[in-house]
């Protein structure tokens, strides 16, 4: 495996296109080499995410529990372009959707 040649440590902004609807979710990441590890917060929730990096491609994935014991999948794979990165959502029973990150930097909105 290689790691990205741009390092993913940071914020990025999450636009998720669900077969009916839109969401915005945030993810903070941390990167160690071809490892990546952080949280993700999403419309309700804020949980752990991890995943990898192998040159221009990532996989990540987060997992909610719910107190009658479901669970919620949130598995992200996609390309890396600098500072923006997209991809297919798999969420289980729950379908899958399209996503597009954008890095933030402070001072852009």
């Amino acid at each position: 495996m290689t790691s990205s040649q741009t390092p993913l440590s940071g914020q990025w902004r999450v636009e998720i296109a669900y077969a009916a609807g839109q969401g915005i979710h945030v993810l903070h990441l941390q990167q160690h080499e071809n490892d990546l590890v952080g949280s993700h917060q999403g419309d309700f929730i804020s949980r752990d995410i991890a995943g990898t990096v192998n040159g221009d491609t990532l996989s990540l994935a987060s997992i909610v529990t719910e107190r009658h014991g479901d669970s919620l999948n949130n598995r992200f794979t996609g390309r890396i372009d600098g500072d923006e990165m997209s991809g297919s959502l798999n969420m289980g029973e729950y379908r899958t959707a399209t996503w597009s990150a954008r890095r933030h930097v402070y001072g852009r909105s």
